[in-house]
């Protein structure tokens, strides 16, 4: 099974006993690193990437989900309206969609800079 660099995230071989950013697995202690300057800076740029991705993948998912509690709300706020249910007030679905929209906005500026 593979090992997870707990230093820097990266995927190791599982006879791996040292990561390319210095961690040693035996001794579970930072050392310094097989690579040269390029190279951390190539892992470092890879990391960033990795990282955009998942910005930009969150992002998607909760704009995508406050797309759909707002849908929600409405078809709520019409089915209630439809039956005499007086008491339903859409106003948590769309406080939720607003949230959930606002959030995932973030993501994707935070993946864009």
């Amino acid at each position: 099974m593979a090992t997870k660099c707990p230093s820097c995230g990266l995927i190791n071989p599982p006879d791996a006993e040292r990561c390319d950013c210095g961690y040693d697995f035996v001794s579970q202690a930072q050392q310094h690193s097989y690579l040269g300057e390029g190279g951390q800076r190539a892992q470092a740029a890879g990391a960033h990437s990795a990282q955009k991705r998942r910005f930009v993948s969150r992002g998607i998912r909760l704009v995508a989900g406050g797309l759909g509690a707002a849908a929600l709300g409405i078809v709520l706020c019409v089915e209630a309206k439809e039956f005499g249910l007086a008491w339903y007030h859409p106003i948590p679905a769309f406080l939720l969609a607003l949230f959930l929209f606002g959030w995932g906005l973030r993501d994707l500026l935070q993946a864009g800079q």
